[in-house]
């Protein structure tokens, strides 16, 4: 049986040109408001669904302009976006770089009146062939500033594995759990997720880099393992792979 969001993504199909519009913008409207948070399930069906539409999407114009400094592809950025403003619990991302993600998901907060999300970034250099850096954090920062959304992400400067981060990624929580992981760091997503797993909300929904991907075979041969045997186990649902190689599941703890 077809979830109601599904059911609501079939209409599409059937209505004019014209209509079209209409359509999407009441869709939008319904699945990243209150109501789709509490009554629409994330399913890959409905995720590619949503991604389809993005040239209509509400916030198209922040999501077109942060893909230009990203090393994620327009339809993760997509559904990052809807991931938050559907989310339950608090984002966290490991591995910002200069923050692309990190923009669309502190828009998407700031559209939806979630709270801060949280971003891990040790900063230096990046001699990167497409998007270079000299200064990381500080084009980080600057890129915040520039979409006017320092106030609603909060940058901690650091590695993910180091305790006084872990520390201060609790500290921040408080009683809240993450609701959203964003990894896209060294490769590492095994140690990482063992480092925060105690601090996912129950069916956390998480988001990992280079699953698959020619520019980084070193850590796709990683990741892909983890992923897979989580699968395998039972640890993980998967939600599909987008973009360039970018999985994204759903946490269902360790059996």
């Amino acid at each position: 049986m077809r979830t109601f969001k599904e059911l609501i993504a079939s209409a599409s199909w059937h209505l004019s040109d014209r209509r079209q519009q209409l359509y999407w913008s009441l869709y939008y409207l319904l699945t990243d408001s209150v109501l789709g948070r509490h009554w629409l399930s994330v399913t890959e069906a409905g995720l590619r669904h949503y991604a389809v539409g993005l040239p209509r999407h509400p916030g198209f114009e922040l999501i077109h302009r942060a893909n230009e400094f990203s090393m994620l592809h327009e339809e993760v950025l997509t559904l990052l976006y809807h991931l938050v403003a559907v989310g339950r619990g608090r984002v966290l991302e490991l591995g910002t770089y200069i923050g692309g993600a990190t923009v669309v998901m502190a828009g998407a907060a700031a559209r939806r009146r979630r709270s801060p999300i949280i971003a891990v970034e040790p900063g230096g250099r990046q001699q990167h062939d497409t998007l270079p850096s000299n200064d990381i954090l500080d084009d980080l920062a600057c890129n915040l500033d520039r979409f006017d959304l320092r106030q609603h992400a909060l940058v901690l400067p650091g590695k993910s594995a180091d305790p006084a981060i872990r520390q201060q990624v609790q500290e921040i929580l408080g009683k809240e759990r993450i609701g959203l992981l964003l990894i896209d760091a060294d490769g590492s997503v095994e140690r990482d997720i063992g480092l925060y797993r105690g601090l996912l909300a129950a069916g956390a929904i998480l988001v990992l880099d280079d699953y698959q991907s020619s520019g980084a075979p070193e850590k796709t041969v990683y990741i892909k393992a983890w992923v897979d045997a989580a699968i395998a186990r039972g640890e993980v649902e998967s939600l599909g792979v987008w973009g360039w190689g970018t999985w994204i599941g759903r946490y269902r703890g360790v059996t």
